[in-house]
C-alpha cells in the first residue's frame, strides 16, 4: 500500500469522526430544545457509536498485531456488534417523530 492509499483511509476516517461529532452536536441541541426519552436516546446512541467508532479503529489496530486469525475474529465482532448504535438510534428518532406527530394532532 502507498502513501495516497493510506492518506485517503486516513481522510476516510476523520470525515467518518467529523459527521459522528456533528451527529452528537445535533443531538445536543435536539436534548436542550426537548429533554425527553426519544432524545436522550438518540444521543446516547451516538455517544455510544462514537466510542464504537473510536474503539474499534484501536481495537483492529491491536489485533493486527496478533495475527491474522485474531484480526478476522475482531472484525466478525464490530461487524455484529457495530451497527447497535445506528439502530438505537433509528428507534429514538422514530419514537421521536411519533411523538411530533401526537402533538401536531393535539394542536388541531
Amino acid at each position: 500500500m502507498d502513501n495516497n492509499d493510506t492518506f485517503i483511509f486516513a481522510a476516510g476516517g476523520l470525515l467518518n469522526g467529523i459527521a459522528h461529532v456533528l451527529v452528537i452536536a445535533a443531538c445536543v441541541v435536539l436534548m436542550i430544545k426537548r429533554k425527553s426519552g426519544p432524545t436522550l436516546l438518540m444521543l446516547a446512541s451516538q455517544l455510544l457509536a462514537l466510542i464504537f467508532f473510536i474503539g474499534s479503529f484501536l481495537w483492529t489496530t491491536f489485533s493486527a498485531r496478533q495475527g491474522t486469525e485474531e484480526l478476522v475474529r475482531t472484525s466478525k465482532i464490530i461487524a455484529a456488534l457495530g451497527p447497535l448504535p445506528h439502530l438505537l438510534f433509528a428507534l429514538g428518532l422514530l419514537w421521536f417523530a411519533v411523538q411530533l406527530s401526537k402533538r401536531k394532532e393535539a394542536e388541531e
